[in-house]
């Protein structure tokens, strides 16, 4: 037989679900749309009453534009001014190193001039060979 389980909406765990759901999520939700409507109309009353402060708001509402816009670049400006000093830092490392890399790739690079100057001198010397003939038996 089936026992009688409580309904869903009964248990405590789903009480407190829903009352943490509320004041969580709900509430705060409520409060920032009141909030929001309450800064919308007095900014229509302020705007539009008989000492308009509209470029007191205007300015305000500039502030509120940009200074978010300083922070994130604020941030980027930390972010390359750590770049800069980071390279600046490499910078002092880098010159003895590289100037070893640079003598290596210099030696590899003539070692290969060598190789290649040796796989082709049969062809260059074979075409010498041609044109010595041809300009000794004046064929063209």
């Amino acid at each position: 037989m089936k026992e009688n389980l409580p309904m869903l909406e009964e248990t405590p765990s789903i009480k407190a679900h829903k009352r943490q759901a509320f004041w969580q999520i709900t509430f705060p939700l409520i409060v920032t749309v009141l909030l929001i409507l309450a800064v919308a109309v007095l900014t229509g009353i302020s705007a539009f009453g008989e000492e308009s402060g509209a470029g007191t708001w205007a300015a305000i509402a500039t502030i509120w534009l940009v200074v978010p816009v300083m922070l994130i670049a604020f941030v980027f400006l930390v972010v390359l001014a750590a770049l800069i000093y980071g390279l600046a830092r490499l910078l002092k490392i880098i010159p003895p190193y590289s100037g070893k890399a640079q003598y290596h790739v210099n030696r590899l690079a003539g070692k290969i001039h060598t190789v290649a100057d040796a796989a082709v001198k049969p062809i260059i010397a074979g075409g010498g060979l041609a044109a010595s003939l041809r300009a000794l038996f004046g064929k063209k």
